[in-house]
Formats: C-alpha cells, sequence, structure tokens
C-alpha cells in the first residue's frame, strides 16, 4: 500500500473489505471503543462509502450482463439443435470471478484515518475476530 498526495492507495477490493469490517465493529454493540476511536471509524466509513456503493452497484450491473449473454448463448445453442455443445455454469461462474476480480483489482484513492493496535483495546473486545482484523488491516499501524 503507498500514499499518493496523501492518500492511501488502495485497491478497489481492499476498499470494499475494509468498509464491511469498520461496519462490523461499529455495529456491534459489545466491542467497546472510545468516542475518538469511533471517530476515526465514522470517518473511514464515509469515506469508504461512496467507493464501496460504486463497486457493488457495478458488479450487480455486470453479473447481470453476463447472465443475459449466458442465456443469450444458450438458447443459440439450442437453436442449432440437440448435439450443439451448450455453456456451462462452471463457465458462467468463471466469467463471473474472473471479471469480479477485474473490478476489485482497479486502483481507488482513499483520504483515512488510522487506528493503533491499542485503539482496538483487544483483551477487553474479544468480539474483535481475527478476520475483522484482517478487513481493517489497511487503517491499523504498527501491526507486523
Amino acid at each position: 500500500m503507498t500514499k499518493v498526495n496523501g492518500y492511501k492507495s488502495l485497491n478497489i477490493g481492499e476498499i470494499h473489505n475494509l468498509f464491511i469490517g469498520l461496519s462490523a465493529l461499529e455495529k456491534d454493540d459489545n466491542v467497546k471503543l472510545t468516542g475518538a476511536v469511533r471517530l476515526k471509524i465514522a470517518i473511514d466509513l464515509n469515506r469508504c462509502r461512496p467507493v464501496a456503493e460504486a463497486y457493488e452497484t457495478a458488479r450487480a450491473k455486470m453479473f447481470a450482463e453476463i447472465s443475459k449473454r449466458f442465456a443469450e448463448r444458450i438458447a443459440a445453442a439450442e437453436a442449432k439443435g440437440p448435439t450443439q455443445a451448450k455453456p456451462t455454469i462452471a463457465e458462467h461462474e468463471l466469467e463471473r470471478v474472473l471479471e469480479d476480480q477485474k473490478m476489485r483489482a482497479e486502483v481507488g484513492h482513499v483520504e483515512l484515518r488510522t487506528l493503533v493496535q491499542s485503539d482496538l483495546r483487544l483483551e477487553e473486545n474479544p468480539r474483535i475476530t481475527g478476520a475483522m482484523i484482517a478487513m481493517i488491516l489497511p487503517v491499523l499501524e504498527g501491526i507486523e
């Protein structure tokens, strides 16, 4: 991860995961954080939200387009007769996965507040799981 003009350079997938991870932290009433930490999280959520929502919208449209093309290929194969090979569900899913990976790899720039391990008070907050920590790594400093 690099900084460009003070902004962290993350790919769209990392920004989306960060949004999900920060949302999970914020929504869990059993996670005890200071007001200052909650403010940092709120600012980062507001900065990641437009990117995450744009990605989700674009992904849904892309999936719909791929499904439409898949249905058209099946119809064309059926029109040619019963011996014509039809595209498979596996091919359809592979196309969706590959296109999603391309979208998630695109680079975005988001100005983010950072957290340190002590901000999370992990000993007092066992509900902060390793998976949550992995998702918010882009804003955690001092984690090796």
